[in-house]
Parts: structure tokens; sequence; C-alpha cells
């Protein structure tokens, strides 16, 4: 979460994104592949975080904040409001109401 939003929050967002995305996505890809058995309700979770893996080639750093927000009750860690607001922020969703 730190790395998407020092990335986000940047000057050099530009430079930065193409390191730091790839990063988010592979080790949540590895997750999915050999520990998806240790998610919380992955048949649940685990579409919202393939289709955000699956978007961050084409939007970058929005996916990957929307593979956090996905990731986050898979892994039973409650998001604070600060934290969700900031990635939804970046991902560019609106919040549930």
């Amino acid at each position: 979460m730190l790395l998407v939003s020092h990335a986000a929050l940047s000057l050099c967002r530009r430079v930065i994104e193409p390191v730091v995305v790839p990063i988010v996505a592979e080790g949540w890809s590895a997750v999915l592949e050999k520990e998806g058995f240790a998610l919380r309700s992955p048949m649940q979770h685990r579409p919202a975080m393939e289709a955000a893996i699956n978007e961050i080639p084409k939007v970058g750093l929005r996916a990957a904040a929307d593979l956090l927000l996905a990731t986050a009750p898979a892994v039973g860690v409650p998001l604070s409001q600060s934290w969700e607001q900031l990635l939804r922020q970046i991902s560019g969703s609106q919040p549930n109401d």
C-alpha cells in the first residue's frame, strides 16, 4: 500500500509507476497461484483480484489500487477510512454507500 500511495502522490509518478505496479501485480499473482487457499472466501474475492491484475497493463497504478481494495477483505485486513479513501481516489472508484 505504501508503494502505491507514494507512487501516486509523487511528482515522479511516471518514472516510479512502471517499477512499482509490476511488483504489486507479481506479488498478488503469486498469492493467487500458490496460496489462494489461505484467502478468506477465495471464491468471492478471487474474481475481483484477478480482474484488477488483468487491468494493470492497461491502467497501471489505478488497477493496483483496485487490487489492494479487493485484497483487503480477502486477507482479513480492514482498511482504515483514510486508506480506503486514498486507494479509491487513486483508482478513480466511488465509495460504496
